[in-house]
This record gives structure tokens, C-alpha cells and sequence, in this order.
């Protein structure tokens, strides 16, 4: 396949609109109507089975007639839901009630109690578990296993993970829970591709999402005419054939996923496999969605302390260094006395600074040729103060020693703005040559059926390990930061430095 054959496949996957999908899975009944009456403006086509009502009408019928609910009783804030336990009873058995508000009216889902749900129990054993933070590297595995287990073991499912994005958009399986039998994942990656931005947003603003069997036929919705009901808040929405594909590719029959969510930010999912149908109960869904939410206040504590641990002091060590910066400028210091504040303050192996003095090297350098030649191309990039690549020799097109710099992380700040003189800081990481585990070839994420065209997900998911070269360890955002306001006291002690001249 080609690459212009691959980006338009993964496009036309993207503007999938799962939200007007027009159909739900069949192991329960909606009801939607606008934002300014209770009348029904559209059902799933089996309502009137489910509710009794025999070949009776459901669309036009006031909510009210066909269930012991108004209007009023639906969340008053867009984007909300509420849960009615045991709502109604019908010849299938209660319903449990799902209402949401979707901001455009409001959506009535009804489902029976699941058929699967495991025996109940007074508490999961690993809640406690969950409800300590961890605190150090050791305290974080253990806390991602015990995620996995308290899951698999509410909700009775054969493998569950915990599954973290990456900064690139990719996943990687960083816990797992499963049956002897079951392929085990931990540890590989999943590409950006197989799951969708569009998918994505959707988890963001849903608890869960349950697929109890992909064989199962959907159930077309209905409507009065000018009606297109958005389902972005429903439990039911039919599932995308791309992602059904997917899913039996795995040999997974049902599957349960829930988000986990750091502050607004969707750090990664729960993925709950089966190899058989299985229908969980909306409660006993909301029980493994607290067990989930419960871990994402732990991971965002652990994330925070880890940050403060790394910038405390910061300000103070960026102070000391603007000090030492400019008593060698002024030759009150000899340029030596940098090297340790200069390459710890961003973990670096190599530093250079270049002013009006010339070139001043710290640490594992390239040559001065091959510094000049990055400094060539870093102020090429006028749009940029502060830039950081972890590839320089393809970003940059510049052929460097990898030992020494494979990595740069560069600042550009006007010490003497008068006299247009300029300083530049670049630090240097080497070459980490990776390996990194794919649960398949990340390149091949997509096909054709012959017959029709039709999208379909790649079949293998295999390990396949890939192996590359010319990178150096990455620069995060805090290394960026820590350059940014080493760049802004450049600027200001700009008056100092030709006082100290």
C-alpha cells in the first residue's frame, strides 16, 4: 500500500462520524427527543417490543407514556448523565435508566441487568490498594498491576490493561491482567491510527463503553422528519464495522473500555477483552469506571509530585547560572566553572555557548565545525527562541558525531541589546539507539477488501520490534520550560552584563 493510499484510508477513518451512526446495539432500547418538550422525536426501531407495547406507536408519544419520566428529571447541564436503577419493569425483565442531557435535547436509554455481571461483593479487596498514591517508580508498577487486577476482577473479563498514550500519539500497554491462555500485550505498542481522533473525543466525554458481542446485529434508530439524534453521550451506540473488524482480528468478542482521565487530559484507557459475549450491567460498569478514576487521582498525584520533585529549586539554580554566565563574560570567571550547573540543569552530555567571546564548549561536544554548522541552522530558524529536536541530523540536515550529539536542545538570547550582540546556548544529548515492541507492523495499520474498498484494520497483531537509530533520549516539557526562563533571565541581566564589562 502506498503512503498517499494509507494517509487517505486513515482520513476517511477519521471523518467517520460515529456520532450520527444512526443505529445501537441490541441489548437495550433509546429514546431521544429536542430540548423544549418530551415528546419522542426518535426510537430505536425495537422499542415497542421491549416496552410491551406490541405493533403500538413510540415516535410523537409524550416521554411521559411510556415511562415514569419527564423532562425534568434529565441533568440541567449539557454534556451530563444520570443513572435510574431498576427504572421500569417490562415483559423483559427492569430496566436500568441512563438519562443524558446532549445539549441539543435529551436521550432516555434502557437497558436490562446484565446477564454476566460477576456474584457480588462487599468490596474489591484492591480498592485500598488504589486509594494509595504511589510515590516512587517501584510504588508505580505496582500500581498500574493493581489497576489490571481489581478490573478483571469486578467485571469477570479475561484480559484486562492498562493502556497509557505516549506523546506521540501511540499506546503502550503498561499493566495487563489475563487467563494463562489468553496473548498477552504487555509492554507492546499500539499505533496512533487504530484509534481515531474522532474516537478519542468520545472517550473523553463518556464514562465507558461496552461492546457485549460484535456479532451482534444493530438496531436501526427511527425519527420524525428533521430529526438526527447525536449520539456522542450513548451507552448504545452501534459500533464502527472498522473497529468490529479490529476487534475479531484480536479474536476478542466483547470488550470493555474506559477512559482514564488526568485533569482534562486523556492519559489512557482501560481495555477489557473477552473471547465470548458478555453483557455487564450498567451499575456494575459504573463500579469498574470508579476503580478507574480512583487510579487517574493517583496517577495525577504521582505525575505532580514527580514535577515538583524536578523543579524545585529550579528558579534558584537558573539564578546561580545567569550569575556564573556573566561573570565569564565580564573574565571575572574562567569558563570552566559552568560546565557542572550548565549540563545538569537539563540532564545534558555536551553544552556549547556562543557570544561575543567566541565558543565555549562543556562537557561531550561535537567539533567546533560541526557546532557551527548547528548554529548555522538554529538561527536559520527565526521563528524559534527555543528549539529541541531528539534527531538532529535528520531535522536538521546536519551531519554531527551521534555520540555527542544525536540531540539538541537550543536558545537564542540578546545579552547586549544595544550593541546587537547575541548569545546562543545549545546542550547535546547522544545516540540511544531503541528497540521498541509493536503489537504489529506500525506501517501496515490499515487495508482494503478486494470486493469493495471498504476500510478494514490491520489482521496481525504479532510482536514486531523496530529498531532505530540516530535519536537521543527526548527533551520533555520541563526541559523546555527550564530553557525558556534560562532565555528570559538572559534577556533581562542583558544591562548587568555591560555594567560587569
Amino acid at each position: 500500500m502506498t503512503e498517499s493510499t494509507e494517509s487517505d484510508l486513515l482520513s476517511g477513518c477519521e471523518r467517520e462520524q460515529l456520532h450520527r451512526i444512526g443505529a445501537i446495539q441490541p441489548f437495550g432500547l433509546l429514546l431521544a427527543g429536542g430540548p423544549d418538550d418530551d415528546r419522542v422525536r426518535a426510537a430505536s426501531a425495537d422499542a415497542a417490543d421491549w416496552l410491551g407495547l406490541g405493533a403500538g406507536p413510540v415516535l410523537g408519544r409524550a416521554l411521559a407514556d411510556l415511562v415514569p419520566l419527564s423532562r425534568d428529571d434529565f441533568p440541567p447541564e449539557p454534556g451530563r448523565k444520570r443513572v435510574i436503577a431498576g427504572l421500569i419493569g417490562t415483559p423483559r425483565g427492569p430496566l436500568d435508566a441512563l438519562l443524558s442531557n446532549t445539549g441539543a435535547g435529551w436521550l432516555l436509554e434502557l437497558e436490562p441487568a446484565g446477564a454476566d455481571d460477576p456474584p457480588p461483593r462487599i468490596a474489591n479487596p484492591l480498592l485500598r490498594q488504589l486509594l494509595q498514591a504511589p510515590t516512587t517508580d517501584g510504588d508505580w508498577a505496582d500500581y498500574c498491576d493493581t489497576l489490571a487486577a481489581a478490573v478483571r476482577l469486578a467485571s469477570g473479563y479475561e484480559r484486562v490493561m492498562v493502556y497509557r498514550f505516549l506523546t506521540d500519539g501511540c499506546g503502550e500497554v503498561i499493566a495487563e491482567s489475563t487467563v494463562h491462555q489468553y496473548p498477552r500485550y504487555l509492554g507492546l505498542r499500539f499505533p496512533a491510527s487504530d484509534i481515531p481522533k474522532i474516537a478519542r473525543n468520545l472517550f473523553r466525554i463518556n464514562s465507558h463503553r461496552q461492546i457485549p458481542d460484535i456479532g451482534a446485529a444493530p438496531v436501526p434508530i427511527e425519527v420524525l422528519p428533521g430529526t438526527d439524534p447525536d449520539l456522542s453521550l450513548s451507552d448504545l451506540r452501534a459500533v464502527s464495522p472498522v473497529h468490529l473488524k479490529y476487534l475479531a482480528n484480536m479474536a476478542v468478542t466483547a470488550s470493555l473500555t474506559i477512559p482514564i482521565l488526568v485533569g482534562d487530559s486523556l492519559w489512557g484507557l482501560v481495555a477489557c477483552h473477552h473471547r465470548r459475549p458478555r453483557l455487564l450491567s450498567l451499575t456494575m460498569r459504573e463500579q469498574c469506571v470508579a476503580l478507574a478514576q480512583t487510579y487517574a487521582l493517583g496517577v495525577g498525584s504521582f505525575l505532580a509530585r514527580q514535577r515538583l520533585r524536578r523543579v524545585s529549586g529550579l528558579d534558584a539554580r537558573l539564578e546561580a547560572l545567569v550569575e556564573l554566565v556573566l561573570d565569564v563574560q565580564s573574565g571575572h570567571s574562567p569558563a570552566a566553572l559552568l560546565e557542572p550547573a550548565i549540563l545538569d540543569l537539563v540532564q545534558a552530555n555536551g553544552a556549547a555557548l556562543l557570544d561575543a567571546q567566541g565558543l565555549h564548549r562543556f562537557g561531550l561536544v561535537p567539533s567546533d565545525a560541526e557546532v557551527h554548522a548547528i548554529d548555522r541552522w538554529f538561527t536559520q530558524q527565526v521563528e524559534h527562541q527555543v528549539l529541541a529536536t531528539d534527531r538532529l541530523a535528520a531535522d536538521g540536515a546536519v551531519a554531527v558525531d551521534l555520540e555527542r550529539a544525536a540531540g539538541v536542545l537550543a536558545v537564542r538570547a540578546r545579552s547586549r541589546p544595544a550593541a546587537g550582540v547575541q548569545q546562543r546556548l545549545y546542550w547535546f544529548r547522544g545516540e540511544q539507539a531503541r528497540s521498541v515492541n509493536w503489537a504489529g507492523d506500525p506501517s501496515k495499520p490499515v487495508g482494503t477488501a478486494a470486493a469493495d474498498g471498504v476500510l478494514n484494520p490491520r489482521h496481525s497483531f504479532d510482536l514486531w520490534i523496530e529498531h532505530t537509530h540516530g535519536h537521543s533520549a527526548p527533551w520533555d516539557d520541563l526541559d523546555l520550560m527550564a530553557a525558556r526562563k534560562l532565555r528570559l533571565l538572559l534577556l533581562s541581566s542583558g544591562m548587568r552584563a555591560g555594567a560587569r564589562g
